[in-house]
């Protein structure tokens, strides 16, 4: 029975939660479904009636915990939620159980813990939390009246309209150039390294070449299956999972089987020589319990490389190998990175299908809303590093050097030499219908001679690229709420991409006459 429906906003989505009555039919309905998921395999430890559950996704194991001391919850909750402390702990086991394929479990968890600690608050200390949507549900579903009950419930609600949060913070830019240096580091220790320290650190080197350019999260990464790749016609592909539980539309399972769904995409002939060399070295050592390419190191529980041994296994590299702060990368940064990649070089459909259909993807981030700043961080690091290989994307593009020949205008210079002979192709494309054809300040092949006009242009490249980041947050707004197609996503991307790309040429004039 879900008699009430509540709607959860969360910046530019919303999503809709059914919320239960918990009433005795629904107490026992929980019962038996709780019998149900032991069955299938997700409770691995105990009964209804404990105080203690483990129930497990086959990639973590997660404990529930219900026990509630009596006394203090009468002196504290028990003076204005309106129940006794084992009814209380009943609808919470009720609750949970009917949350169990709606919520994944770790968060389901956190959320468990977060209404325990209600048992010993009083009413004035209940605040809206992270999990606040969710405590909100469990108190509105419970049974019987209260006062005092609803007067927490109103401040809590008041407390959630009267709030802006988001579901993490916005993640900075300065550090930007930490991205660039690791890559060139990275690319300098592969070409030296022995096979041991390869065979060791391939985790590490595959995730960033990989997931720097595909947009994926840790997990889907670290599941990336042990027969991943083939070669058809000098083409090379790889296969990985992508979780199902998207926008909460589909019911969690909580088997990796049933969870995720294979996907396969093109990868360069580099990147499939590597893992093909990795597989051929781990052969002997494998287990049949490893199914996954990326191999658990020998004292470790689980049967795949866990989030955790990954994370260690990053910042060891970053300390022993490159002499760089372990937290100068982190593993879930690649996935914004790669969207800013893909952004940055005019998108594609696989990418506009990421952007409409996640919303994880933070569009307030700074990332997206000043990728003016990305663009400043790549081309200084390529100027300054004596490394062209450490631009990061690939996708900015730089002549190797400044032209020797220019063609002498009024106010500069133009390195497009055919317009000499009358060729005015380049200056088409360079035509924005905004200003009189033959206006050159808008051109990427413009040489201004005042440093006046050269800052000016460089002012007006730079609002370009972030005025396109910020409309192309607004088409994948719209495509979200269903008022846009993805196709406006892709000709925003190309937009921007154009302007990276003018704002690129500014910068690296800039920095080649400063050399």
């Amino acid at each position: 029975m879900r008699p009430l429906v509540n709607e959860e906003v969360n910046d530019s989505y919303s999503r809709y939660l059914s919320l239960y009555t918990i009433d005795a039919e629904m107490m026992d309905t929980a019962r038996k479904d709780f019998l149900r998921y032991r069955s299938d395999g997700v409770v691995v430890k105990g009964n209804f009636d404990d105080d203690e559950w483990v129930l497990s996704n086959e990639l973590k194991n997660y404990h529930f915990h219900f026990e509630i001391d009596g006394r203090k919850y009468s002196s504290k909750a028990g003076k204005w939620c309106g129940l006794n402390a084992a009814m209380f702990k009943l609808c919470l086991k009720s609750f949970v159980v009917m949350r169990l394929g709606e919520v994944v479990l770790g968060h389901l968890c956190a959320v468990c813990k977060d209404i325990l600690d209600l048992s010993y608050m009083d009413s004035d200390e209940v605040s809206y939390g992270r999990n606040g949507s969710h405590v909100l549900e469990f108190l509105s579903a419970l049974p019987g009246d209260s006062e005092n009950r609803e007067l927490v419930i109103e401040s809590l609600d008041d407390d959630k309209n009267g709030q802006v949060w988001r579901k993490s913070k916005n993640r900075k830019l300065e550090e930007f150039s930490n991205y660039l240096r690791f890559d060139a580091r990275l690319n300098d220790f592969w070409r030296s390294a022995d096979e041991q320290k390869k065979t060791y650190y391939f985790p590490v080197f595959f995730w960033w070449k990989l997931t720097s350019i595909l947009p994926l999260r840790p997990t889907e990464f670290l599941l990336t299956p042990k027969k991943c790749i083939r070669n058809e016609d000098g083409k090379y592909f790889i296969s990985v999972r992508r979780t199902r539980n998207k926008k909460n539309r589909t019911k969690k399972q909580y088997k990796v089987k049933d969870d995720y769904e294979l996907c396969e995409y093109m990868i360069p002939e580099e990147l499939y020589k590597e893992i093909q060399a990795y597989n051929k070295k781990t052969g002997k050592t494998r287990k049949k319990e490893n199914l996954t390419l990326l191999l658990p190191g020998p004292e470790a529980q689980t049967w795949y490389l866990s989030y955790q041994q990954m994370n260690y296994r990053l910042h060891k590299f970053l300390l022993l190998e490159l002499g760089m702060d372990e937290t100068a990368v982190n593993l879930g940064d690649t996935r914004h990175l790669a969207m800013i990649n893909l952004m940055l070089s005019g998108g594609s459909p696989v990418i506009c299908r990421e952007l409409a259909g996640h919303e994880d993807i933070d569009i307030s981030s700074n990332y997206y809303t000043n990728l003016s700043t990305v663009v400043e961080s790549t081309v200084y690091e390529y100027c300054h590093s004596g490394d062209q290989r450490a631009v990061l994307d690939g996708k900015l593009y730089f002549p190797i050097s400044l032209p020797d020949r220019k063609v002498r205008l009024s106010d500069g210079y133009c390195d497009y030499i055919p317009v000499e002979d009358g060729d005015i192709s380049e200056c088409l494309k360079n035509f924005s219908g905004q200003m009189r054809l033959g206006e050159c300040h808008d051109c990427r092949h413009f040489y201004p001679d005042r440093q006046g006009m050269k800052l000016s242009i460089r002012n007006e490249r730079k609002a370009a690229v972030d005025m396109s980041g910020e409309f192309l947050m607004q088409m994948i707004e719209a495509v979200r709420k269903g008022n846009g197609q993805t196709e406006s996503i892709q000709a925003a991307m190309a937009r921007l991409g154009k302007a990276g790309n003018d704002y690129a040429g500014v910068l690296f004039r800039q920095y080649m006459e400063e050399m």
